[in-house]
């Protein structure tokens, strides 16, 4: 799994869906293991897999926590990704272009791919 698999629009199918969620969570987990080895914090995950089928408002704060704390440590400027309306395809496009740019950045410091 690299960051190229988060560039996908998890909403096309369930099959995407389902390889969309488990490879964005293992990245975060990547990602917070490198975090926690480098700056000796813990770091909560979260749970961001599998995507939920009503509470997204929820999911959506979860992983923008997420987002803060490596964005703060690695000094990268984030977006807010918690005001997305997942049910609006251009909203959901932009957010998973944001996110994944995020990824790309904490990764490319971190060594994670």
């Amino acid at each position: 799994m690299g960051t190229a698999d988060l560039a996908s629009d998890p909403l096309i199918s369930i099959p995407d869906k389902n390889i969309w969620s488990f490879n964005h969570e293992d990245h975060h987990k990547r990602i917070s293991l490198a975090l926690s080895a480098k700056f000796h914090i813990p770091i909560n995950d979260g749970y961001l897999d599998p995507l939920p089928e009503n509470d997204m408002s929820s999911w959506l704060y979860t992983h923008q926590q997420l987002h803060s704390t490596m964005n703060y440590y690695l000094g990268i400027q984030g977006q807010d990704l918690s005001t997305t309306n997942w049910a609006n395809a251009q909203e959901r496009a932009y957010w998973i272009w944001q996110n994944l740019t995020e990824h790309i950045n904490a990764g490319t410091v971190l060594g994670v791919v």
